[in-house]
């Protein structure tokens, strides 16, 4: 789901000649009319600031839902370059290759994202997962906000296997 009519038709047109059995709707995720037992997001979050984000998360606390993930870029060194990369790759238009450069300096912290999940959400469990570079001190240019219901939290653990000491939550 996507607010986004033309990323939605594209979905679904390449859902349709790959064949596959989904959909594809224009829409908000939060909205009463679709609800949602997880929500994902992929270069989002980023976008929200202060109080906004807060709000952003806030929404993901409604009856039903289990677990959001938003996957975005880390602040870091050569995080400008990788958003570069990845908006050139992605993005069709001039403005939207350029936001890849404000992508990477708006950037939330890891610790900026669990604050304010602490706020919006106290009934999940945040983390932060694949924030480094194949267990090794250098930052990932990526990395995924984690939110579950803490039941949820020894299942997706055991799910992970070894790739579980890349899932931390701060405490």
């Amino acid at each position: 789901m996507d607010l986004n009519s033309t990323l939605i038709a594209e979905a679904n047109r390449l859902a349709h000649l790959e064949k596959l059995e989904c959909k594809f709707l224009t829409g908000d995720a939060f909205s009463t009319e679709h609800s949602a037992h997880i929500f994902l997001s992929t270069g989002v979050i980023h976008h929200f600031r202060g109080e906004e984000l807060v709000r952003f998360l806030r929404q993901h606390d409604r009856p039903g839902s289990q677990a959001f993930l938003h996957f975005d870029f880390q602040p870091w060194t050569l995080a400008p370059v990788g958003s570069w990369f990845f908006h050139n790759l992605r993005m069709r238009t001039r403005i939207a290759r350029h936001d890849g450069v404000l992508s990477a300096a708006r950037a939330h912290s890891a610790r900026t994202l669990l604050e304010a999940s602490r706020i919006a959400v106290p009934d999940f469990a945040a983390g932060i997962y694949d924030a480094r570079v194949w267990g090794t001190p250098a930052p990932s240019v990526f990395h995924t906000m984690v939110g579950l219901r803490p039941e949820l939290v020894p299942i997706v653990r055991g799910q992970l296997g070894r790739k579980a000491a890349q899932l931390s939550f701060l405490q």
